[in-house]
């Protein structure tokens, strides 16, 4: 069997990650010949890439580089007009028609909206490659922005969401939140596909839990390290991991790292600047690395698309316990099989109050033995996204969809 994994970019992000990660899992343990696509040639982390799946073929539209340029140019006169033809689109139709027919692609896996939408357009009409999706949150996310008119607007999106879910053969998801979009849009889409919940897989769900030493900014500490790894979003709450942070007492001795890069975290590490103990790490291609000197991970979210928060496996990888929002899958992913690996927050009126953060930090500081607990689960709690237990049912999925026996 000839997979094709697509996503728009191979820029950081959770998607685009486990994208990758899945690829390398299906091309190093099953005899498949595995592709890799992505819409945009200039959309990619050559450092994410490599350090991920260094191996990976990777194929994307065949449009001259000069010709792309004016394409998109006219595209986005397009959409400032409200006209929604989208000439890009039909260039990159062509293209995927040319990659199914030259690799023989039996399965396209999309990972993200807009690569999905891609191949639904270029396949409509024909039976084969069966087109499945995982669902990791960004069809609820456009879906917000255009009915809320913020953030990234897709003209006509109920529209586009529904004609490429129809052209689905299979969906994956992460959590069912993920599917309250499409049955709010179409309650009896879902009947004749295949639907699976598939947690993401990690290749390695546990780590040498040793310090780094090659971050000595980060590992010269007193007190209690807490940490952050995310998005540089406002909406993934780093404001309110600061305010907690400096509310709770004697503060001076412990430490908040943040690591993440964006205009926003530039902006908060220049208002923040005179607190020593708050560090601004910026970008890292291998945050665990840094995450290994956390005591306790955060992840005060209250981001709309929120599925399986690729931070909070990274924290529990690392033997770190936990304090994030209860949104997405976040419950269910700390806590497994008897065992609970951190403290949940509530989302009130759409956000979250530093004070309880402030509080659930607090009982950390003040009940060590409980901290410990949660750090020892941790490493129990992370088995279930185990990289082998994943494939294994996106296998069968793949077999479901292709009506093969497994």
């Amino acid at each position: 069997m000839n997979i094709l994994i697509a996503s728009e970019c191979f820029r950081p992000g959770g998607a685009q990650v486990f994208a990758l990660r899945l690829a390398r899992a299906l091309s190093e343990n099953t005899e498949y010949k595995v592709y890799v696509f992505y819409n945009f040639k200039d959309y990619i982390s050559r450092d994410l890439v490599n350090k991920i799946y260094p191996k990976v073929r990777l194929l994307s539209p065949e449009i001259p580089f000069l010709l792309d340029f004016c394409i998109r140019k006219f595209d986005r006169l397009l959409r400032v007009m409200n006209i929604d033809i989208g000439v890009r689109e039909k260039f990159v139709g062509w293209s995927i028609k040319k990659i199914i027919s030259k690799y023989k692609i039996d399965i396209v896996h999309s990972h993200m909206f807009k690569s999905n939408y891609s191949f639904a357009n270029a396949l409509v009409g024909m039976d084969t490659p069966k087109l499945v999706n995982t669902m990791h949150g960004c069809y609820e996310n456009f879906y917000n922005s255009y009915m809320t008119k913020q953030g990234e607007v897709l003209l006509n999106y109920p529209d586009k969401m529904l004609k490429t879910l129809q052209r689905l053969n299979g969906i994956a998801y992460l959590t069912e939140k993920n599917l309250e979009v499409i049955n709010d849009l179409s309650p009896n889409l879902l009947r004749n596909k295949v639907v699976a919940k598939i947690y993401n897989g990690f290749p390695d769900t546990t780590v040498d839990q040793g310090l780094d030493d090659d971050t000595p900014d980060v590992t010269q500490r007193s007190g209690l390290v807490f940490g952050m790894v995310a998005r540089g979003i406002a909406e993934k709450g780093w404001q309110i991991a600061i305010e907690a942070f400096l509310q709770i007492g004697g503060y001076e001795q412990h430490r908040l790292i943040l690591v993440g890069s964006s205009d926003y975290l530039s902006w908060l590490k220049h208002k923040y600047a005179e607190h020593s103990n708050i560090i601004f790490t910026g970008h890292s291609d291998d945050p665990i690395k840094i995450i290994k000197n956390f005591d306790i991970g955060l992840l005060p979210s209250t981001f709309w698309a929120e599925s399986l928060p690729n931070s909070v496996v990274e924290y529990l990888s690392c033997g770190k316990a936990v304090i994030a929002t209860d949104i997405g899958e976040v419950k269910r992913m700390l806590n497994y099989e008897g065992f609970s690996a951190g403290q949940l927050l509530l989302i009130k009126q759409n956000s979250i109050e530093a004070s309880d953060l402030k509080e659930k930090m607090d009982i950390y500081l003040q009940d060590r033995d409980l901290l410990a607990q949660h750090q020892r689960a941790a490493l129990n709690v992370v088995k279930q996204f185990d990289m082998k237990i994943c494939l294994d049912k996106y296998l069968k999925f793949y077999g479901r969809v292709v009506n093969e026996r497994w």
